[in-house]
């Protein structure tokens, strides 16, 4: 797994709208958001030059987008070879994940 180093507080829980729309009859999203897979980004949340990386990242671990894979795994992982990631490292969970 792969991390950038970004500080940020968030002010308000954006996913407690979610499951509130998600669980509220009427609500044009009732019963229709996999609250097991959401996320959410911004600039405000490192959003940037790193919106390649994290639109990997998402469809990679929360729609299951086997294409992402490469961005992150590999010997030669897309962000591995990208001249603006300059620090990549991976943690002890990485090597755990199928065909990393």
């Amino acid at each position: 797994m792969v991390r950038a180093v970004r500080t940020t507080q968030n002010t308000h829980d954006p996913h407690q709208t979610l499951f509130a729309e998600n669980s509220r009859p009427g609500s044009r999203y009732f019963g229709k958001i996999d609250t097991a897979h959401i996320g959410a980004t911004g600039h405000s949340q490192g959003g940037g030059g790193f919106r390649g990386a994290i639109t990997a990242w998402f469809r990679f671990w929360l729609s299951g987008g086997e294409r992402a894979r490469g961005e992150f795994f590999g010997p030669s992982c897309g962000l591995c070879r990208d001249g603006e990631w300059s620090d990549v490292q991976r943690n002890a969970k990485a090597p755990a994940v199928s065909g990393a």
